[in-house]
């Protein structure tokens, strides 16, 4: 269908159709594109949302929807009617086919412009940026040994909240699509949505089958006399988290078993790597700033049962000055604990500062997480799915900068303190931006930000991130004491 015929008219019999059986669109799926270009928006949405129906009954087409889509949206026409339209599509199948998508793209790179649309997705993803915990999987599974799943009529009140990859909320464009395939697909009779509920019912139990497996040797390695699976796990950075009860003996809490993903050479080094940091995390846990780290090992496969935490520091909105300096000050000395008995965070951005209570609570308690894993899963998975790049202290971009040591978790205390008292990263832009920004320029001072900070604040966020290590804070204690003075102010 050419651009600015009938188009509204034309593509109501297809649209009927592909109602009444959405399998059958794969083979309308160039008519489907054509009205990415018709002259009526309302046309537009409804190829955008009827391609994503297409792919949600035939999956195996997302590949070639997808590099349809990119190839699209990177070509010299990119700036034709349709492309916002053609973007919706690409976010909602990103959002639901990510490993797919990527794939695709990464297969697709030969191609100079879709290669240039593939970094410009990652960075709009924040690719270098923060995974958090977005669940990707939905649990309908059975018991294992002694590793338990609720029964579907046994309650559980307790609530899952999944940390998102960027500090804005879900692309607008992302809840407009999905909220449309949701009304649509509500129109499907009840048969058709029956069989679409038992094909996803089939495929969730299928891929719960092998974490039920994990974490049943998780159990039996554990000190634990039972663990009860009480939500879906969820992908994090760099682990699997698991929301469980922990028995052991006569008491019981809720606790997180992550599972630690594994590179697939040299998974022997991996784990005593992983041990090694492990060990170095316990000796810190009587910090109660510190995430407890209740039991861990690296049999059958690395794991680790921790507080189970839901806030980051992503999430905390609209803190006033004396909050963020409260938290500045219990951060820093955190840190400054640890380096005191040899330990190195190297991760220190706002994804590893969670806090503990009830969601979105005022007078949530701070607690730190993840000691030294950083400085392990770098050495085997790619860097910029385990940092936030804003964040990220310049020898992490070029190492004529010095190694990753204590300095560099003072460099990182100062960019999150930065978080903490505007509001917003020191740096922004796409990952190249935010590289040259880093490695070159100073961060806006935060009292041009917030009136309300002193400019012994802007002193002291300069020399915490200061480019060279040599400029830097000496010592995290003596970037405590200068947070206290001016506290005490």
């Amino acid at each position: 269908m050419a651009a600015g015929s009938d188009d509204e008219s034309g593509s109501v019999p297809v649209l009927r159709e592909l109602l009444s059986d959405p399998s059958s669109g794969r083979e309308k799926l160039p008519q489907l594109f054509d009205l990415l270009d018709a002259a009526d928006p309302s046309v537009r949405v409804q190829g955008a949302w009827a391609v994503c129906l297409v792919v949600e009954a035939c999956p195996d087409a997302v590949d070639a929807v997808a590099r349809r889509l990119a190839t699209r949206l990177a070509g010299e026409e990119s700036d034709r009617d349709g492309q916002f339209e053609a973007e919706l599509a690409f976010a909602y199948l990103r959002h639901r086919f990510e490993d797919n998508v990527t794939e695709t793209l990464e297969t697709a790179a030969k191609e100079s412009a879709v290669e240039e649309f593939r970094e410009h997705t990652q960075e709009d993803a924040a690719g270098f940026a923060r995974s958090d915990y977005v669940g990707r999987s939905n649990v309908l599974s059975r018991d294992v040994g002694r590793t338990k799943i609720p029964e579907r009529d046994e309650s559980d009140p307790r609530n899952v909240y999944q940390n998102r990859q960027n500090d804005a909320e879900e692309p607008e464009g992302m809840k407009d699509i999905s909220e449309l395939l949701d009304t649509q697909v509500g129109d499907l009779d009840e048969q058709q949505r029956s069989a679409a509920q038992e094909r996803r019912q089939r495929d969730s139990e299928l891929e719960r089958a092998a974490s039920d497996a994990a974490i049943e040797d998780v159990t039996a390695e554990s000190r634990f006399d039972e663990l009860t699976i009480v939500a879906p796990g969820i992908d994090g950075r760099y682990t699997t988290v698991f929301r469980t009860r922990a028995v052991h003996g006569n008491s019981e809490e809720g606790i997180a078993i992550n599972l630690f993903r594994v590179p697939d050479e040299n998974t022997e080094q991996f784990a005593a790597d992983v041990a090694t940091k492990l060990e170095n995390w316990a000796a810190i846990a009587d910090n109660d700033a510190v995430v407890t780290l209740y039991d861990w090992a690296i049999e059958p496969s690395p794991w680790m049962a921790t507080d189970y935490t839901v806030q980051t520091l992503y999430d905390k909105i609209d803190m006033s000055l004396d909050e963020a300096l409260r938290d500045a000050v219990r951060l820093a000395s955190t840190i400054s604990y640890a380096h005191q008995r040899g330990v190195v965070h190297a991760g220190i951005d706002p994804y590893n500062v969670v806090y503990a209570g009830g969601f979105m609570r005022q007078r949530d308690r701070l607690l730190v997480k993840n000691f030294g894993l950083m400085d392990v899963m770098r050495q085997y998975f790619e860097p910029s799915t385990l940092l936030d790049p804003r964040y990220a202290a310049p020898e992490y971009y070029d190492r004529s900068y010095g190694e990753i040591d204590n300095a560099t978790d003072i460099y990182h205390l100062g960019a999150v303190i930065y978080k903490l008292l505007t509001g917003r990263p020191p740096f922004e832009g796409n990952y190249s931006e935010v590289r040259t920004a880093v490695l070159s320029s100073a961060p806006p001072v935060p009292s041009d930000l917030n009136p309300e900070i002193p400019d012994a604040l802007d002193d002291v966020i300069r020399k915490a991130m200061a480019k060279q290590k040599l400029t830097r804070y000496e010592t995290v204690t003596q970037l405590v004491t200068d947070l206290e003075r001016v506290t005490d102010e």
